[in-house]
């Protein structure tokens, strides 16, 4: 019996069968997650930071910043009741989760001098962008394939599926390029910002975006 491989590519290649449907399933899965939950996620949480913006009197190491959507920055315990006591460890705790969020923008206003320098958040966001791109163009990529695969066989009525060479060398060049080129592009702008902007983004954040980093990393191995 001849590969399938063979009459697809006219040569033969790593991974040859006819099996086609599940990996693209499986695939165009992945690259759904990325495209509807993942990149949403990131994109907010990216655009969030960018209209944070420095008060007009200028900035001064987070004393003088204005959020546009986050809360103002108070002191701990400045909205404790005078009949309000610490002891009661409800109402401490409590006031601790209302002023979080503040929190954590003071902290990312002092790390990255008010918010002045948004390099790193429009870099995200390009990359973010190109990683939209490449997982709807691959999605549709991986849809034709599926389809196609379904139809014939590889040695009888080979004309139904005759696109699958043409789609599936796109797939194996052009996508694996672009891919690898979003994947140095994350790296490259990602390490040498980090330690700055660590306190910008939750640690959820963070967690998807590395795991973006890994799976752009994987595609491009495989």
């Amino acid at each position: 019996f001849r590969m399938p491989a063979l009459y697809l590519f006219n040569r033969r290649t790593l991974l040859a069968g006819d099996d086609l449907q599940l990996p693209s399933l499986a695939t165009g899965f992945v690259f759904a997650l990325e495209l509807f939950i993942f990149l949403p996620v990131l994109m907010y949480y990216t655009i969030d930071l960018i209209f944070i913006l420095p008060d007009d009197d200028g900035v001064d190491g987070g004393g003088g910043i204005r959020y546009t959507n986050r809360v103002l920055h108070n002191e701990l315990l400045r909205d404790l009741d005078e009949e309000r006591s610490l002891l009661n460890i409800d109402d401490y705790f409590a006031l601790i989760e209302d002023r979080l969020p503040s929190m954590e923008s003071q902290a990312c206003a002092d790390a990255t001098s008010g918010f002045v320098d948004m390099t790193f958040p429009f870099l995200l966001l390009m990359n973010q962008i190109g990683s939209a791109i490449y997982c709807a163009t691959s999605i549709w990529h991986e849809q034709k394939i599926f389809h196609l695969s379904s139809l014939g066989t590889p040695t009888l009525n080979t004309d139904l599926r005759a696109p699958l060479t043409k789609i599936i060398e796109s797939k194996m060049t052009v996508l694996v390029g672009f891919n690898f080129l979003l994947f140095v592009y994350g790296i490259s702008c990602t390490f040498p910002f980090t330690k700055d902007y660590i306190q910008c983004f939750p640690i959820f954040w963070w967690f998807i975006w590395f795991l973006e980093l890994a799976i752009r990393g994987t595609q491009s191995i495989l």
